[in-house]
């Protein structure tokens, strides 16, 4: 989990995790890894509160600094420092302010051990369980597709794919969208049609909302560095 000034929803996030049915497995351990980029909120403080040693916090200081988009290339390095603190054999990336069903993890699990790589699930959109505008099923998309990628916090990945393909995450800003290119292009992929969570939509967010503008030559000079390095991790490494 990567977090920044998300004390409003983080303890309905956090506790939809902590409290996932992973009964059929019953020799899995449960670690929740949250990366936190200098929140000045009560961000900490909650997360502190709940006195858990399967919460392990990490403080995250950029290490770049970019003129245009510098929220989303924060997040990314942010959610670079938390994967890379990760010691489970399954890797899910979480927001600070969603909600997940109960079944998410096993669901996701079952498709790991089955297949492998990377799984996606798709999910429902709104501001709670009682309040939800639509949903977001996933379909399979074309294995070189440049036009659509999955949401970073429907994917969970086995250790493996994490360490030989994912990271280090190069310096850009949409991870989700690294890790999309990653999948298809090593034919990794696999989806859950089912809603497996809430993506809460408020229309106010920490990153996605702001700071979006750049020039055209910069939003491509990224694309391309984005496919390139996808492109060598999975063909030519």
């Amino acid at each position: 989990m990567a977090t920044y000034n998300g004390g409003k929803y983080i303890r309905e996030q956090l506790d939809s995790i902590l409290n996932q049915d992973i009964s059929k497995y019953p020799d899995a351990e449960l670690e929740v890894i949250v990366s936190d980029d200098k929140s000045s909120d009560d961000t900490i403080a909650i997360l502190e509160s709940y006195n858990d040693n399967r919460i392990k916090i990490f403080h995250h200081i950029s290490k770049h600094h970019h003129k245009y988009k510098k929220g989303l290339f924060a997040a990314t390095e942010n959610f670079s420092n938390a994967m890379s603190k990760a010691t489970g054999d399954y890797i899910f990336l979480s927001d600070q302010d969603d909600v997940w069903y109960p079944q998410k993890v096993a669901k996701t699990i079952d498709v790991l051990i089955q297949k492998g790589g990377v799984c996606a699930a798709s999910f429902d959109v709104g501001y709670n369980a009682q309040k939800k505008y639509g949903t977001k099923i996933y379909k399979k998309r074309a294995r070189f597709s440049l036009k659509d990628f999955y949401y970073g916090f429907c994917f969970g990945f086995t250790k493996d794919f994490l360490r030989k393909y994912i990271i280090p995450i190069p310096d850009i800003p949409a991870h989700d969208m690294f890790i999309t290119l990653l999948a298809s292009f090593s034919n990794n992929i696999s989806l859950i049609e089912e809603p497996c969570a809430i993506h809460r939509w408020t229309g106010e967010h920490n990153v996605s909302s702001h700071d979006t503008y750049s020039p055209f030559w910069y939003r491509n000079y990224y694309r391309i560095k984005m496919v390139l390095v996808a492109f060598y991790r999975c063909f030519l490494k």
